[in-house]
């Protein structure tokens, strides 16, 4: 109750171990409490302790900024779920609160997921941070995933400038699993200039890099008013046979046929993988221009054309490299030709197809200027 609106708390050069509750709280309209390492000291919060809780830090609170520190689990700790010794600890699990902002963070090497933004978080930014080898083993596959988003607000949750690898499962989840919802809570999301790739590996497969869906039957809980642009999404091409047969996705929209994504700009992104890097499962309305598609071949499910004919898609100035000719598959139905495409469903008009063997880029895909380091640049070379 000390601490209030435009406050700093200083963390100084050290590693807290520990798990941690936030329950910070700005009153004061049009400020933040701002809780950051001090400039130039490096900052550890580990939570490889012994704790019922389930995260590193859990935030509940309004107006605050956390910002330049690391986040993780530090030493020996065990990753398969089945363990007895097996603790699931989740980096960051934001749970309640409105106009947060988490910026330089370093989110690494928990047994869980990276960063949990959950569905009462509203007006929220994360921004800047860098997030990768966050996960485990479960069973049947990596679990635990790099960023899991939610949003039942009607202001925008702004996912901007972050670099997210290598994590056990998927990279970017937004979504949810309840089947049964009562209210939309996947809505109103922008990711923008991120940079995701890899997510999946450490567990033996590719998983999607980003992931836009519900799995909803309720016809409730729609995942809409999501914007995707100017990321790079990207998987190696070039591993073993047993790895480079696998789907590897980098980006799927929707994923339940009660639950089609609606109102979704997908623009200026890059896109990679092995044969499906994009899938196009389950969409109502939809923009998808100016991106760049690396793929065995452009996927999108037979039940969601119809949507196609209702013109609520719009395609245009695409660049498609696969290793067909027929670079658009209708699953479980035909491939296309980008022309007979182009043709049947009056899509993708000033879009090209090639050949995946003449797939070039430029060697400097990206340089972004930090909004909040001085002389700080992520620069992203391919």
């Amino acid at each position: 109750k000390v601490v209030s609106g435009g406050d700093t708390i200083w963390l100084h050069e050290g590693v807290y171990n520990g798990r941690y509750n936030s329950t910070l709280n700005c009153t004061t309209a049009n400020k933040y409490i701002t809780v950051s390492a001090y400039p130039n000291h490096r900052v550890i919060l580990n939570g490889n302790v012994s704790s019922i809780k389930k995260q590193v830090i859990e935030i509940k609170g309004n107006n605050l900024i956390f910002k330049n520190f690391e986040i993780t689990s530090l030493n020996d700790f065990s990753r398969i779920e089945t363990d007895k010794d097996f603790s699931r600890c989740d980096g960051v699990n934001h749970t309640s609160g409105g106009n947060c902002k988490f910026i330089n963070l370093v989110i690494y090497n928990n047994p869980g997921s990276g960063f949990n933004s959950w569905k009462r978080t509203s007006n929220a930014e994360i921004n800047e941070c860098i997030i990768f080898n966050n996960g485990f083993f479960t069973k049947k596959r990596g679990g635990g995933v790099g960023m899991y988003v939610q949003n039942s607000s009607d202001k925008e949750r702004q996912i901007f400038n972050n670099i997210v690898f290598n994590n056990y499962y998927k990279g970017i989840e937004v979504w949810s699993a309840n089947k049964d919802a009562k209210e939309a809570y996947v809505k109103n999301v922008t990711l923008y200039s991120n940079v995701l790739f890899n997510n999946g590996l450490p567990a033996g497969f590719y998983r999607d890099n980003i992931i836009v869906a519900s799995d909803d039957e309720n016809e409730v809980n729609i995942a809409k008013n999501i914007t995707i642009s100017n990321n790079v999404l990207y998987h190696n091409t070039n591993l073993t046979k047993e790895i480079e047969n696998t789907e590897a996705p980098s980006l799927t929209l929707g994923f339940d046929k009660k639950a089609p994504l609606e109102n979704a700009i997908i623009k200026n992104n890059i896109i990679i993988g092995r044969k499906n890097a994009l899938r196009v499962l389950y969409v109502k309305s939809m923009q998808f221009n100016n991106n760049v598609v690396y793929s065995g071949y452009v996927r999108i499910n037979e039940s969601t054309l119809e949507h196609i004919i209702d013109d609520n898609w719009n395609f245009n100035n695409n660049s498609y490299y696969t290793r067909r000719t027929k670079p658009i598959r209708i699953i479980g139905s035909r491939d296309y030709l980008l022309n007979e495409w182009k043709s049947k469903y009056k899509l993708d008009e000033n879009s090209g197809s090639y050949n995946f063997k003449d797939f070039n880029l430029a060697n400097v895909l990206d340089i972004t200027k930090s909004q909040y380091k001085t002389n700080s640049f992520r620069v992203v070379l391919f």
